[in-house]
């Protein structure tokens, strides 16, 4: 037998990975590729640099090889490396031959080496045209080598050995080639990546099933054991049946594994601060194996809450670590945590330990920024205007419900950002753009609200359309502890002048303002004390 495709190997230093016509078990691994070396070896792992000859076995490379006549061939223009393939399933053999090539230590030599490889794991060297002692092997090493380079089956080591009428048979006694397709037991679909196992000749032969599922290994004979397993499905065993040595048996597996499946619904579980609690839920199994899963566990209910007046961060989490980009105010309402993210235009509702239950999308137009919980709703400013007021909606977050809630007087003005509500008062809190002076420091005012409205030039209606009751309080503002610095206004130069005083008082100081267009003096003191400002004359 000849092969019948020759390759690119050229020269005396070359090596092509080809593809096999069908997969080979080589010491108990089935390969798919193989590294075709000028110097007469084939090899299923990387060959590296390798310097023929070298002694076998040895932990350097090329290990996990057959060496044919692995020496220092040239490949010139009379000769060649062929590749080639016979037989039918499951008897194929493939063939790689070393045609007429030359000994580069023995100018003029010409030899040929075959390595032909049974799909039934058998291994045949023949040779042709071995006419002095350097071709028949005196110089180099024949046999096969396991791929930790620890063990090998040598037939020549440097020994002139070799002949024209003899060929050398290498096997495994008393193994056979088992094949099939393992599938899913639950879906029928081929299942890649399952390990296959068996103990044959000794030592245990491992292999994975490909991406369409099939698989081959070396197994005994005889009463031979697969072990297969994946994660997630049960570990099944699969008997081939009796096979003749080096001959071929099919066995297919479907593999198990269980489906297990919650309750409908959500499982929401309550645990009192500084408690804990637990809950359980049936788990039903639609898979093909049995199964199992810790439907109940316990829950940490955190720390006591701390009291009244005291301090303390209650939980710490970092939003964009729990999917919320972008958030703004932050609110707790019916033991969820609610963040605002205004350029989304969303409520995001998150379990006190930051994990993201829902997300709630309220129209275009609202914008919410800082929340205050009032009943079952959150508020926020959604428009600020010296003329118009402050105006606060207010929403049901998990409906999306936006009811307008709110209008101020103009010139109440206060920014999306601190909005608080007092239930008690039924007040809310903002801060406004006004400013006051205490001492050298600058600080800014805040306003209350009552949450029924101010005074205001229109009023605005309940989700119901009916009008709010009329407002029960006045828009207040804080002032500063002390009077700021008097300063002059356009048109009037603030003076101290001295007021008449009657007989037996203390003289009165009077003070400049402006009243309208006008700009008057006015005397501080009882009525009686005052003089009136002088007439003008034309």
């Amino acid at each position: 037998m000849e092969g019948t495709n020759k390759t690119t190997l050229t020269g005396d230093n070359d090596a092509r990975s080809l593809q096999l016509p069908f997969p080979l078990t080589f010491y108990g691994t089935t390969y798919r590729y193989a590294l075709h070396e000028v110097d007469g070896f084939l090899t299923f792992v990387n060959a590296g640099y390798p310097q023929p000859p070298k002694q076998i076995p040895s932990p350097n490379r090329p290990n996990a090889a057959v060496y044919a006549f692995w020496d220092d061939f040239v490949v010139d223009d009379q000769a060649g490396v062929w590749t080639g393939a016979d037989g039918v399933a499951p008897n194929r053999r493939y063939i790689v031959e070393w045609r007429n090539v030359t000994l580069k230590s023995v100018p003029g030599s010409r030899l040929s080496a075959e390595l032909v490889f049974g799909e039934n794991g058998v291994i045949l060297l023949q040779y042709r045209g071995l006419d002095q002692a350097a071709e028949r092997c005196a110089t180099a090493p024949v046999g096969i080598e396991n791929p930790e380079g620890t063990s090998a089956v040598v037939w020549s080591d440097h020994q002139d050995r070799l002949s024209d009428s003899a060929a050398v048979r290498l096997h495994v006694p008393g193994t056979a080639i088992a094949r099939g397709l393992i599938t899913d037991a639950n879906t029928g679909t081929p299942f890649s990546d399952a390990v296959l196992s068996a103990t044959a000749g000794g030592r245990t032969a491992t292999t994975r099933s490909d991406y369409e599922g099939r698989y081959q290994l070396e197994i005994p004979a005889t009463d031979a054991r697969v072990t297969v397993s994946a994660p997630g499905y049960a570990t099944d065993t699969l008997t081939p049946a009796p096979a003749p040595e080096h001959g071929a048996v099919t066995a297919d597996l479907a593999i198990r594994s269980p489906i297990l499946e919650p309750p409908p619904g959500t499982l929401e579980i309550t645990v009192p601060a500084g408690r804990k609690t637990s809950a359980s839920a049936p788990i039903r199994n639609t898979g093909t194996s049995a199964g199992w899963f810790s439907a109940a566990w316990e829950v940490d209910g955190g720390s006591t809450p701390p009291r009244p007046g005291t301090t303390g961060a209650l939980r710490s989490w970092d939003p964009e670590a729990s999917g919320v980009e972008d958030g703004y105010g932050v609110a707790e309402l019916a033991g969820d945590v609610w963040v605002s993210v205004p350029s989304k235009h969303e409520l995001v509702r998150l379990t006190p330990d930051g994990i993201v239950r829902s997300r709630t999308t309220l129209p275009d137009t609202e914008n919410p920024s800082d929340l205050a919980v009032v009943g079952d709703r959150l508020c926020y400013v959604t428009e600020s205007t010296p003329a118009g007021g402050t105006v606060i909606h207010c929403v049901r977050p998990l409906t999306g419900e936006v009811v307008p809630h709110l209008t101020t007087a103009p010139q109440v003005v206060g920014g999306p950002s601190g909005l608080a509500h007092n239930p008690r008062a039924d007040v809310f809190h903002l801060p406004s753009a006004r400013t006051a002076t205490s001492g050298s420091t600058w600080r800014r005012a805040t306003t209350s609200v009552a949450a029924a409205g101010s005074r205001r030039s229109t009023r605005p209606t309940a989700g119901t359309g009916a009008p709010l009751p009329r407002p029960r309080s006045r828009v207040r503002s804080t002032r500063p502890a002390s009077r700021p610095t008097r300063r002059a206004t356009s048109g009037c130069t603030p003076t101290r002048r001295s007021c008449a005083r009657p007989r037996g008082r203390a003289r009165r100081t009077s003070a400049c303002s402006r009243r309208g267009s006008r700009c008057t003096r006015t005397c501080r003191g009882s009525p009686s004390s005052r003089r009136p400002p002088p007439s003008r004359r034309g």
